[in-house]
């Protein structure tokens, strides 16, 4: 994000919050009837920046933290859930990167199940990341795992920030925006989906930044308008050793389920935030507000800030993609 986001935003955890040194970050939010905010986020005992060494292992220690906003945006509580429920816990595996969405009158949660691999006594790696989904219990604090998403064709060993949405009955998995990959529930059982679109929509959204890195989704779709879902991806730049990371608004169209606008520009980008890690800005959810937009990201990978623009501040950026130009 640019320099100015810091007097534009507003930080509602971070490094020593609820008592973990390394930070709360990158939440998944949902509005309440109340007019306030649930959050479900990640509470790390230590950042991975430091967690090398004889404190290499840290990475894998932290919890979900639920945070409830009134509707001012402060802080009403806080609680640590508790993971039950046949959770895949095991050596050398951490959560992370909760979202959420609503289906079927419940709170549900997809997330990362990231394994860890320990390269040599200084240091760890990814070794695999698999989406999971889980069900909130708000009232008791408490986060079941349902299972690993399934789809029908063949995945990447790491898999990371496939989106979800209910729209009717229906539960759709955003899987890819380039080419588009959208797959429908099929069995809730096994949680196995089965692609309905799959499609190239042009040399648009290749390369929205010219980086030459991958497009990813950011946020799970909310209702934009009658007519359209909002939707965040993002697209690291790549400056020597840092990361640089650019997001843009994309409606998909309600009637057809395809991308139909994006904006021309990114509306965050990853320049000078807050954190040991300055380029790395992960908006993770929005919350809409009649006309107004609450983004809430992670910022340096150890902060949950917030920033607020009105739907007149990100209409005049949308342009159309392929043959919806105008």
């Amino acid at each position: 994000m640019h320099p100015q986001h810091r007097r534009n935003s507003t930080v509602l955890a971070g490094p020593y919050s609820l008592g973990y040194k390394g930070g709360v970050f990158n939440p998944g939010a949902l509005p309440l009837p109340s007019g306030g905010v649930l959050l479900l986020a990640k509470a790390q005992s230590c950042h991975w920046w430091s967690a090398v060494g004889i404190r290499a292992e840290q990475y894998l220690k932290g919890d979900p933290a639920m945070i409830v906003l009134n509707d001012k945006l402060k802080i009403e509580s806080t609680q640590i859930v508790e993971m039950v429920r046949s959770f895949p816990v095991t050596a050398g595996v951490e959560y992370e990167d909760f979202r959420l969405f609503r289906y079927q009158g419940e709170v549900w949660a997809n997330h990362g199940m990231i394994s860890i691999r320990r390269k040599h006594r200084s240091s760890s790696t990814y070794d695999a990341a698999t989406p999971c989904i889980s069900r909130l219990d708000t009232d008791k604090g408490a986060l079941s795992f349902l299972g690993h998403p399934q789809v029908d064709f063949e995945t990447e060993k790491v898999e990371k920030n496939w989106l979800f949405f209910e729209k009717g009955r229906d539960l759709y998995l955003l899987y890819s925006i380039s080419p588009y990959r959208l797959l429908k529930l099929k069995d809730l059982e096994t949680l196995s989906f089965e692609t309905v679109l799959h499609e190239d929509l042009g040399d648009q959204l290749k390369d929205v930044g010219g980086f030459g890195t991958m497009i990813s989704f950011s946020t799970n779709p909310i209702e934009y308008d009658d007519d359209y879902l909002l939707i965040l991806i993002h697209q690291v730049e790549r400056k020597g050793a840092e990361r640089f990371y650019h997001h843009w608004a994309v409606l998909v169209d309600k009637a057809t389920l395809r991308p139909a606008r994006i904006t021309w520009k990114p509306i965050f980008s990853g320049f000078g935030v807050r954190g040991k890690k300055p380029g790395i800005i992960f908006v993770t959810s929005v919350v809409r507000r009649q006309d107004n937009f609450i983004f809430l990201m992670g910022e340096g990978d150890a902060y949950i800030t917030y920033a607020s623009l009105d739907r007149d501040q990100i209409e005049p950026l949308f342009r159309g993609i392929g043959s919806a130009q105008n």
